[in-house]
């Protein structure tokens, strides 16, 4: 009785400190690297400049003006299945505007290599957004819209229906974002603090394209990144089932140790 005792608690030992590894790796697993700088986007760029030195422009029309060359522009990403650089729109001076640029940065680059390995194409993209909202409080804004589309592919479908509540700050180059906000497909499967870079170096020779040719979605579901919040349950209560039932046995063989003794 005295050595299964022993085993039992060898054990419980070794899948409580197994539960314990795996928790840890997962809740101490490296910041996500920045993004790479993506391509410039000259025209795109010129036509941000020219909406913010419109002559007679209200300031409500210069925020909506850099708002749209922002959605554009990551529309553009899916048409061209190219990752074009966001850092003229974002002020990146600022915390927020760093995060933004991170994730939607992030998010194109995946996207565009796994359009790339999936042949995944668009011919085109009619922009056409619906402001809910624009408030101006000084050097700051926030903008509330659905950045709604047209696509043009082997099916044409709507997207952007998701609404956006995006945060502005007024600069010496003119408005810049610093956040947005929004739920869709994609950003409920890869929240920020994705590591886009490893999804990247781990995509198979040929995936499912990520939702959304563009800002919103377009039915594809993806696979959700990193444990599952019930696997990480799971694990949590198995390793302290392990460590009372080693605790238990241990008890007993000590009482048992006395007793003899």
């Amino acid at each position: 009785m005295g050595q299964t005792l022993k085993l039992f608690v060898l054990i419980a030992l070794v899948l409580a400190t197994m539960a314990h590894v795996v928790l840890a790796q997962e809740t101490t697993s490296p910041l996500p690297a920045a993004p790479h700088p993506g391509e410039e986007a000259p025209e795109f760029q010129a036509e941000y400049q020219t909406g913010q030195a419109a002559s007679g422009a209200g300031e409500e029309s210069r925020i909506r003006s850099a708002i749209d060359v922002y959605f554009k522009l990551r529309y553009q990403c899916a048409v061209s299945v190219r990752a074009f650089d966001l850092g003229f729109l974002i002020e990146s001076s600022l915390t927020p505007g760093v995060d933004l640029y991170n994730y939607e940065m992030g998010r194109i680059e995946y996207s565009v290599a796994a359009w790339e390995k999936s042949g995944f194409s668009l011919r085109g993209i009619d922009y056409h957004p619906e402001y809910e909202s624009v408030v101006v409080h000084g050097s700051t804004a926030v903008a509330t819209l659905c950045p709604r589309a047209l696509v043009f592919s082997s099916r044409n479908y709507e997207t952007g229906g998701e609404v956006h509540v995006v945060r502005l700050v007024l600069t010496q180059q003119g408005w810049k974002l610093i956040e947005d906000s929004y739920d869709d497909d994609f950003r409920r499967a890869y929240p920020p603090g994705t590591d886009f870079g490893k999804l990247i170096r781990n995509l198979p020779d040929d995936p499912v394209p990520p939702p959304g040719g563009g800002p919103g979605d377009d039915g594809n579901e993806p696979q959700p990144v990193g444990m599952d919040r019930t696997l990480k349950l799971i694990l949590g209560v198995a390793a302290g089932v392990a460590l009372a039932a080693a605790a238990y046995a241990w008890s007993r063989l000590r009482t048992r140790s006395a007793r003899q003794g």
